[in-house]
């Protein structure tokens, strides 16, 4: 996939999950899904995400909910350590207890990571 592609498919991909997720702000704060995506399932999930990851030659920041349960942690795992395969020093990884709304529950912890990722980040002369 060439470069204009790509920035093309990751331009509607974006817009797509601005119109998938809304902010329930009426009750507790949280991120609730709509049927939207179903087709972000289809657009993203569903195409072979390692030939994009190689392509990367920023830093990546990995922010991972632990929750506690072998059955769910443990995927979680092997994908960070296949992201490590891939991407070697580029990879930063932090785990935190919770689900899959991390930076509801822990704004400050996902707050912090973001701001040493972008601390890593080379910056243009």
């Amino acid at each position: 996939m060439q470069r204009a592609q790509l920035a093309g498919r990751l331009e509607e991909s974006g817009r797509l999950v601005l119109a998938a997720l809304q902010i329930a702000l009426d009750r507790d704060p949280r991120v609730e899904r709509v049927c939207a995506l179903e087709q972000l399932a289809g657009d993203l999930w569903h195409q072979d995400p390692v030939p994009l990851v190689k392509a990367v030659r920023v830093p990546v920041l990995v922010l991972a909910a632990r929750q506690g349960d072998a059955g769910q942690d443990e995927p979680r795992r092997a994908s960070v350590e296949r992201a490590r395969e891939l991407l070697g020093q580029l990879l930063s990884v932090g785990w935190v207890a919770g689900g899959h709304e991390l930076p509801l529950e822990h704004p400050d912890r996902v707050a912090g990571a973001l701001a040493a990722l972008a601390a890593r980040v080379p910056h243009p002369a």
